[in-house]
Parts: structure tokens; sequence; C-alpha cells
């Protein structure tokens, strides 16, 4: 399934249960796959127009009256565009939206460099009163967005358009703070998100092939993360790896790098994450290879590293 499906499929659900619950696109709603939703709840959804910076204030008013928006677009539109306004109108006012940062990362693909973010969650990690996430499939989406309308505040919620495989039943249910674990291999410890998750696993059952024993960690909940979990997993392995669509620079690599210093852990590591560059014209596989964000690259780094 489509992420933006996903989306699509639970907001119209969450309309229909909810009066408080309201959309925002600024001018992608096709983009997002909500279109549709604009035309059965016309007195319930807004296209601010390519206006981000006053989508998320006015969403942040709205949410003043009792409302629930959710705002959508681009993830460089909606984060280091509108930083200011996540945080005055957003986690420093203590105000309610849902942000949905689609294709961040390499899935801008051919929008190019000025549609592609490396460093969305540098940004968002830093303020306080926020949650972040980046889930991994459908279903992990789905549970946050309900998430959002049983626990409101504001949340950063980073997420391709495009399909993902399902690997989480229809009734599987999520814990912001509480990462999900595949496996219990002490070789290595393979720490992962979004799209990543899913080349860990397929670097996780070539390991096991060659008689390496690895476990991969699903970190959909970045803020709040689970420490625990991750100290615990840390202390147990041999080697440590992190996987993100996202700079090498404070994203998850980061939360497990402070992880491990913190508790004055030394293990071999190796971050498969993009190092420094800004984005640019191409396909998914084109810009992944590339960047080394491939379950290859996941296997070469434990190998080296055993």
């Amino acid at each position: 399934m489509e992420m933006r499906k996903a989306y699509n499929d639970t907001l119209r659900l969450l309309l229909e249960e909810d009066e408080r619950v309201v959309v925002l696109d600024a001018d992608l709603a096709s983009a997002s796959g909500t279109s549709a939703l604009y035309t059965d709840y016309p007195e319930r959804t807004i296209n601010v127009g390519i206006s981000e910076a006053n989508m998320i204030s006015s969403a942040a008013g709205m949410s003043l009256t009792g409302l629930l928006p959710f705002v959508h677009s681009f993830a460089p539109f909606v984060s280091r565009r509108v930083l200011d306004q996540i945080y005055m109108s957003g986690v420093y006012s203590d105000n309610k939206l849902h942000i949905y940062a689609s294709d961040p990362g390499y899935w801008a693909q051919h929008n190019g460099g000025t549609h592609t973010t490396y460093e969305d969650l540098s940004a968002v990690l830093a303020f306080p009163n926020i949650i972040v996430s980046a889930p991994s499939t459908p279903n992990q989406f789905k549970a946050i967005l309900k998430h959002y309308v049983n626990n409101p505040g504001v949340y950063f919620t980073r997420a391709t358009r495009k399909e993902l495989p399902e690997i989480y039943a229809d009734d599987a249910t999520f814990e912001l703070g509480k990462a999900v674990t595949h496996g219990t291999g002490k070789d290595a410890v393979i720490f992962a998100i979004g799209v990543m998750v899913h080349e860990a696993l397929e670097a996780q059952a070539a390991l096991k092939a060659d008689g390496i024993d690895v476990t991969v960690v699903d970190c959909f909940s970045l803020k709040p993360f689970d420490t625990d979990t991750a100290l615990n997993l840390i202390n147990d392995s041999k080697v440590v790896l992190t996987a993100e669509n996202h700079s090498v620079h404070g994203g998850l690599t980061s939360i497990v790098e402070n992880v491990m210093v913190e508790n004055t852990i030394a293990r071999p590591f190796k971050a498969v994450a993009v190092n420094n560059v800004f984005g640019e014209v191409g396909d998914s596989n084109y810009i992944k290879n590339k960047h080394n964000l491939t379950a290859d690259a996941i296997i070469e780094a434990v190998k080296t590293r055993i």
C-alpha cells in the first residue's frame, strides 16, 4: 500500500468519527492522496495554497478552538521553511497539530535538490514538546495518525508517499517511545527508520544465511525514543549500526551515538546514512545506491566490523 493511501484512508475514517478533525494542505492534496476528501468534506478541508508558514500557524490557531488539524506538504516545506512557525505557534504555545512531512530524503526523486531534505530531523528533534516519528509501514503510519487524535500535541511524522511493504498485522499495536525489535541476534544490532527498516531486514536475512545473527530495531518513534531497549541491545551486541534516509547528523544516528556516549559503551560502529550532501535529481534506486542506503551496504558494514 502507498503511504499516502494509508494517510487518506485514515483521515477519511477520522473525519467520519470525530467532528474535531480538519485537514489542511499547501496546494498538494493530489500529492497527498486526499483530493476526494476536499469534495466529500468541503467544510473541514482547506487548501491554503503555496503558503506553508501560514498553514502551520493557521492550524495551530484552529487547535485553540478545539479542532484537531492534520497538515501536509513535502518534507522541506514543513520543516526548514516553517521552523519558526512550528516553534512559536506549535510547541512553544502548546498548541496541537499533526504534520505529515512527505517524501523526505531520496524520495524527492525528480523534484531534485530544492525538494530534498536530509536535515529535517536534525531541526525538529531539537524542539521541546514535540513528538517525532518515521513509520516504516502503512499500518504503523495509521497507528500514529490515530494516536494524535487520542493524545493531541505537536506531531512531526516523516514518511514517503510511495508504497512500502507491510510487515505488521492489521491489528498490530504500536506505542510511542517503544521500538519494535526483529530477531534476537547478538552479532550486531541495526537501528533503522522508515524505508531503511526494510533494507535492514533484507540484510538480516542475507547475514543469517552466512551464519551472522543480527537484530533489527524499528525505531519509528524518535521522540520519545526507546532508550532502554537501545541500551540493552547495544550492551548485548558486538557491532552497532544505524540506517536512515537522512543526514548522519542530528537524526537517528546522533540519538544512538548519544546513548552509547552517555553510558560509556564502546562498540564497532557504522552509520548507513547520508553524509554532508545536497539532494539531486534522480529516481530512488539511483540516489539510494549513490549514497549506499542499501541492504548491501549494511551487509558490508556488519561483515567488516564483526
